[in-house]
C-alpha cells in the first residue's frame, strides 16, 4: 500500500498537482518523511482522517491492498464513504484493474 500511494503522490506532485497529506494518529510519523507535500494537516483518528479527505477532494483515487472490498481497511471504508456522499471515485485494484 505504502509504495504505491508514495509513488502516485511523487507522480502528482511532478505534475504540479497540489499535495495535502492527512496523517493518520499512528501512522503519520514513519511515512510523512517519505513523500514530499504541499501542506500537512493535524493526525486524526484513520476514520476521521479519510471523511475529512473525502469531503475535501473532487475525486479520490483508492489503491487498495485487497481485489474485493472489505470490512476491516481503512482504504475500502473511504471508497465506501465516498459512495455514500456521491463524489467521484477510482479504485485501482492490486492487479491494476481501474473500477468507477
Amino acid at each position: 500500500m505504502w509504495a504505491a500511494t508514495r509513488k502516485a503522490c511523487n507522480i502528482a506532485g511532478t505534475m504540479g498537482i497540489r499535495l495535502v497529506a492527512h496523517p493518520a494518529r499512528g501512522v503519520a510519523e514513519r511515512w510523512m518523511s517519505t513523500v514530499l507535500v504541499d501542506e500537512i494537516r493535524p493526525a486524526k483518528p484513520p476514520l476521521t482522517r479519510n471523511h475529512d479527505i473525502v469531503d475535501e477532494i473532487d475525486l479520490l483515487l483508492a489503491f487498495p491492498n485487497e481485489a474485493t472490498e472489505q470490512v476491516r481497511s481503512g482504504t475500502w471504508a473511504a471508497v465506501r464513504y465516498a459512495r455514500l456522499v456521491k463524489r467521484p471515485r477510482e479504485v485501482v485494484l492490486p492487479d491494476g484493474t481501474v473500477t468507477s
